[in-house]
């Protein structure tokens, strides 16, 4: 990775043109410092496997959960090359069955699999208890978390027990969630009250996020910032349009969120 006044920027394919609004994230989760560069509509993922790709497989489920009146959390699988094998959401309002967790929608979508050894489990956040030990039933060997900070669940139970747990501290699902725990304390507390537990997110403020724009090259494999940080997106699509259409190409939007 490139450090460039303190800001993290990640190696990867470069997309030049037609960005819509998913975002791929980047950072260093030590200072809550995170670099997020726009997607390309249909993007593909990597020979390399994208866990923030599959994310967001898992964060469009715990959209839709939200749109359904329900817990904004999703979850999908995937096998060890990143192929899609099944994906849902929260319905526990939407179907008035406490059992149905992301994980578990999920799991039941995925239907019946020979081994679960090399499969991949990701989720918009930490599995409760049940949920992780579906993943230590059936031998998950890999969980990836959008993130622990409204509630930690299971991983350190599951890291003890050898899962690969991969925390990606999304603050999109921390605020996707957070929003809706603050907006709705009593049905997020039907199952963390009852086990004995309160969201830290119901008792504590979350973190402020603060965002500001810039222009980056990508020249040579190396990512160059072009502009310093603009206050707004529409800025920073006014500043790459004064470049000529040739040069632009090369030209992309990111977003540099600061968390604290």
């Amino acid at each position: 990775m490139n450090r460039h006044k303190g800001v993290f920027v990640a190696k990867e394919e470069w997309k030049r043109e037609n960005f819509d609004s998913e975002m791929r994230i980047f950072g260093d989760q030590r200072d809550h410092r995170q670099i997020i560069l726009l997607r390309e509509r249909g993007e593909t993922m990597s020979s390399e496997l994208d866990y923030h790709s599959m994310l967001a497989v898992a964060l469009a489920e715990a959209r839709l959960g939200l749109k359904e009146g329900g817990i904004p959390i999703g979850a999908a699988i995937f096998d060890e090359t990143g192929q899609l094998i099944g994906a849902g959401h929260n319905r526990r309002v939407q179907q008035g069955d406490p059992s149905m967790h992301g994980e578990t929608d999920a799991f039941r979508k995925a239907g019946r699999q020979k081994s679960y050894r090399k499969l991949i489990m990701v989720t918009t956040l930490a599995p409760c208890w049940y949920c992780s030990g579906l993943v230590r039933q059936f031998g998950f060997g890999t969980v990836i978390v959008g993130e622990s900070r409204n509630f930690q669940g299971g991983i350190e139970w599951l890291r003890s027990l050898g899962v690969k747990v991969i925390d990606l501290d999304s603050p999109v699902c921390i605020s996707l969630l957070g929003e809706y725990i603050r907006a709705n304390p009593t049905v997020w507390n039907e199952d963390i009250v009852s086990a004995g537990r309160i969201s830290p997110c119901y008792k504590f403020p979350m973190p402020k996020i603060t965002e500001r724009w810039l222009l980056f090259k990508y020249v040579g494999g190396e990512f160059t910032p072009l502009s310093k940080p603009l206050k707004t997106k529409e800025r920073a699509e006014k500043a790459r349009l004064k470049y000529p259409e040739r040069e632009r190409k090369a030209i992309g939007i990111g977003v540099i969120r600061t968390r604290g």
